[in-house]
């Protein structure tokens, strides 16, 4: 199996390094991959240092498109675009080397598993998919115009090379709808994968390979698609770690990456030595190093998420009613159905 990873990067160069050096030496130990290509995309002035590229072939300047209406209401969408502009450009490269698959994601977003990986690119359906991504449900138990929002995660994302080739995914230009979509201010990135996927991929083609519900964050509670500012995904073993906005998270971060023995090589080894975590703020959930809650911490959070259970478990004989005698057809009469598998996963404000 031939493939690229390509990150998306902003300033923050020292992780697309170490996330680079785990992949680079992981797959030269374990040979698991027959060429691996690692790429970085971005549009930061400060060009990467030789250190921060070392185990990459190359950094790619990315530009986005000056003319799109979206840019004139706020400045995240030129971070947006550029990102867009990066997938194609991604895809491009591994086309151009004759790679199987092109994963596209962050640079703070690792691959902390290759065998997990290989297994999940060895999928049948991720072989047939074009394009396959993982994406989050968000539920409730009074959703009135269907029975769940979908929100399309940009980290993680795989495109089925020979796939894209053969329907022209990526053969459009910046007239294509997805770059001007009607509610691309208030869905931003998320929204606009979307679109792009409505647009550019065959029905029956785009395959969605994680629903986010095995995901924890920092103090192990489960947080779904609640990406900011720790996930790891256990099924995976993908990690994002946000720690250029929240500092903190450098060491557990480091502590992870001793734990899973990484510190075997030397850009890790140097980033533990420096951040030196101390091991008693750590504990395991669900077999994962993560910091231990503090008391207070867990009593506030406790009060609110049982209290919000309970309400719920009596509200759900209310709604089971009211869906149950919903026409034949109605997607609504799944609402429930959804809002059962996910109900372990903590709102967004519990898990910062």
């Amino acid at each position: 199996m031939r493939i690229t990873i390509a990150w998306n990067v902003w300033n923050n160069y020292l992780d697309v390094a170490l996330g680079s050096e785990i992949f680079r030496c992981e797959n030269e130990e374990k040979k698991l991959f027959n060429e691996v290509h690692l790429i970085s995309q971005g549009g930061y002035p400060e060009q990467p240092s030789s250190e921060h590229v070392q185990y990459l072939d190359s950094h790619f300047p990315i530009m986005y498109p000056e003319n799109l209406p979206l840019l004139e209401t706020h400045v995240k969408f030129k971070a947006i675009f550029r990102i867009l502009e990066g997938i194609q450009h991604a895809f491009r490269y591994a086309e151009a080397r004759g790679h199987d698959y092109v994963i596209v994601t962050n640079a703070d977003a690792w691959f902390l598993s290759l065998e997990k990986l290989y297994v999940l690119l060895d999928d049948e359906q991720v072989k047939n998919a074009v394009v396959s991504m993982r994406v989050g449900w968000l539920t409730g138990l009074e959703i009135n115009f269907g029975n769940r929002v979908p929100l399309m995660d940009d980290h993680f994302m795989i495109f089925n090379v020979a796939e894209c080739k053969k329907y022209g995914v990526f053969d459009y230009d910046h007239s294509a709808r997805f770059f001007s979509p009607h509610f691309g201010q208030f869905g931003g990135l998320h929204y606009i994968l979307m679109c792009f996927v409505n647009q550019r991929v065959p029905q029956g083609k785009f395959y969605i390979y994680s629903d986010l519900t095995d995901t924890i964050g920092q103090f192990g509670d489960w947080v779904g698609w609640n990406m900011l500012p720790w996930q790891y995904q256990l099924s995976t073993g993908f990690l994002h770690a946000n720690c250029a906005q929240v500092p903190l998270l450098h060491r557990l971060r480091a502590a992870l990456l001793h734990d899973l023995g990484f510190t075997r090589y030397p850009l890790i080894s140097n980033y533990y030595s420096q951040v030196q975590p101390n091991s008693k703020l750590f504990t395991r959930r669900h077999k994962i190093l993560v910091y231990k809650k503090p008391i207070k911490r867990f009593f506030k959070e406790s009060l609110y998420w049982y209290s919000y259970r309970a309400y719920c478990s009596l509200r759900k004989g209310v709604y089971k009613g009211k869906y149950h005698n919903l026409p034949r057809g109605d997607i609504r009469k799944k609402t429930l159905y959804y809002y059962e598998l996910n109900k372990h996963i903590k709102s967004y404000r519990l898990t910062q």
